[in-house]
């Protein structure tokens, strides 16, 4: 089943266990990625996910706290190294996360040079870009081919 990552990072493990001296974590996904579960909440590992990363398959364990089974499609990404998100488009607001470059976002509305996200906060405009409005260069296109 196809979740999505709702928070700005999800670790993926190859161990169920933060404190595993081995297998701490293998990589990280951000907000907005794909992560494929096969196994959820199974045996000892409540709280963690079994599955693959759906952009290059990388088997691995996510804690359940990161993941939506309420997948919303992303509209842009964010193409900044990050990108503060407010509660009000205002830098004066609270902040409420930091989001990763390469995070899909779902944007739902604009206002002075802040968008909206689904969910109800808010980020630079200048931060992200409408997906597929960047083109991949072909080195990366050919270094994901299998």
């Amino acid at each position: 089943m196809k979740y999505q990552v709702s928070t700005p990072v999800a670790d993926v493990h190859g161990v169920p266990d933060k404190n595993a001296q081995r297998g701490k974590f293998e990589t990280q996904l951000v907000q907005g990625e794909i992560f494929i579960v096969t196994e959820e909440n199974a045996g000892e590992n409540k709280g963690w996910c079994k599955g693959t990363c759906a952009h290059d398959g990388y088997p691995g364990y996510v804690e359940s706290l990161h993941l939506t089974k309420h997948a919303v499609p992303a509209t842009h990404i964010v193409a900044a190294a990050r990108s503060h998100a407010y509660r009000d488009p205002s830098i004066k607001s609270p902040l409420i996360s930091t989001l990763s470059f390469g995070s899909l976002v779902n944007v739902t509305g604009a206002d002075q040079g802040f968008v909206q996200l689904n969910g109800g906060a808010w980020i630079f405009e200048k931060h992200i870009v409408p997906i597929g409005a960047v083109p991949v260069p072909e080195f990366i296109l050919g270094a994901e081919r299998p």
